[in-house]
């Protein structure tokens, strides 16, 4: 069983092995694991050989054929994985309709292996099949170059086309890309807190992020001295309920900076799930 991408329903991937009659170009052996076939008759119609019609109308069953085939991987920052895509237009002789299943079959092209298979959905468009899937639910490499896709499309009688067409991988070495993190807005200052009879400390940021806000895992105010150019203090934010915002206060007791000091500047650094990051630098507001 693997997990289905973008909250579609779980499949169970049934594998069986066998080969086309035709040659499959690419050299992937034309391996045909689903034998539509066994379940779905010979394409003919069963006709008793005494019928009176059976001399005049033979029920052919014409096979479908893919117009259209893609797979490939790409990277997903929101989900921080790879993902893996199949696509296919089918077509029909007997109506699109008589499409009833299509699935991706995945070979080495150096060893001829059948390497993973993946069912591909019915998009309401009885034309267009697809299917996503995060990397982490494939034994598929993001970056091995020989991989093809035998796209199979099977009628309701068990009768197959296909199309064969290269995999598209990362390049050698290619990181996959990632935005980055955004501080737009930040605010340090000191005040006096009645309630506590303190100096508190306030350090605020807004952040945004291309991935999406809550690609935004950690907020810290690294508070310099300009006249030193010495690291001071740092403080890492809290996340708030508006995942835009992030704030954090503490007692001027609890940390090494002066309150009366004004030559403090703050950078504000947002780091994102990868390990990049942006910088915002302020003055401090100070007494």
């Amino acid at each position: 069983m693997r997990a289905k991408f973008l909250g579609l329903p779980l499949l169970v991937l049934t594998i069986t092995t066998g080969c086309f009659d035709e040659e499959v170009p690419n050299g992937s052996g034309g391996a045909e694991p689903h034998d539509g076939s066994s379940n779905y008759g010979d394409g003919y119609d069963d006709y008793d050989d005494n019928d009176d019609d059976y001399d005049d109308y033979d029920d052919y069953n014409a096979a479908p054929y893919v117009i259209d085939a893609y797979g490939g991987v790409s990277w997903d920052s929101y989900a921080n994985d790879d993902v893996w895509t199949f696509e296919a237009v089918v077509g029909d002789p007997d109506g699109v309709y008589d499409v009833v299943e299509v699935w991706a079959d995945v070979y080495d092209e150096y060893t001829g292996d059948l390497v993973d298979s993946f069912q591909l959905e019915d998009t309401g468009d009885p034309a267009f099949w697809s299917s996503e899937w995060l990397g982490y639910s494939t034994i598929l490499d993001p970056f091995y170059d020989q991989y093809t896709v035998d796209i199979v499309a099977y009628d309701a009688l068990g009768d197959y086309g296909y199309d064969t067409v290269w995999v598209e991988v990362y390049e050698e070495y290619e990181e996959p890309l990632n935005a980055l993190p955004e501080v737009y807005d930040a605010y340090a200052g000191v005040f006096w807190d009645y309630a506590y009879d303190e100096e508190v400390w306030l350090f605020e940021a807004s952040v945004d992020d291309a991935d999406g806000v809550y690609d935004v895992v950690e907020v810290w105010a690294d508070v310099y001295d300009e006249y030193t150019g010495e690291l001071a203090d740092s403080f890492e934010l809290d996340s708030t309920d508006d995942p835009y915002f992030w704030t954090v206060e503490w007692f001027s007791a609890d940390t090494y900076l002066d309150p009366y000091y004004d030559d403090y500047t703050v950078d504000f650094v947002g780091y994102d799930s990868l390990g990049d990051y942006d910088v915002l630098t302020v003055w401090a507001d100070t007494y």
